[in-house]
């Protein structure tokens, strides 16, 4: 997770601190894991936001390129499965590579 934290920029990485922060926020780690939901003006909005978020956070391409498929899919399940809370007792590298992925 290390070498994955280590290529997120320092902008990117204030913003993923924000989102662990205020978890329930407007872009907080929870509303980033919702379930877009139903076709609706107010949920392609929300997602539309969520979106410009993580592309504003300008992560590194490549970062994955040379990852086994099944680490990645254990990681992102379990980012899924995490809370906030959880996430934060991890080592700060940590938590940035799993966010970052």
């Amino acid at each position: 997770m290390a070498e994955v934290s280590g290529k997120v920029l320092k902008e990117a990485r204030a913003a993923l601190e924000e989102c662990l922060a205020d978890p329930r926020g407007a872009h907080g780690f929870l509303r980033l894991k919702d379930v877009v939901g139903a076709a609706t003006l107010d949920n392609v909005l929300g997602a539309a936001d969520r979106l410009a978020l993580i592309q504003c956070l300008d992560l590194p391409f490549g970062i994955t390129d040379d990852a086994d498929p099944s680490w990645l899919r254990h990681f992102a399940r379990r980012v899924e499965g995490e809370t906030a809370y959880e996430m934060r007792r991890h080592a700060l590298e940590n938590w940035i590579g799993l966010l970052a992925l």
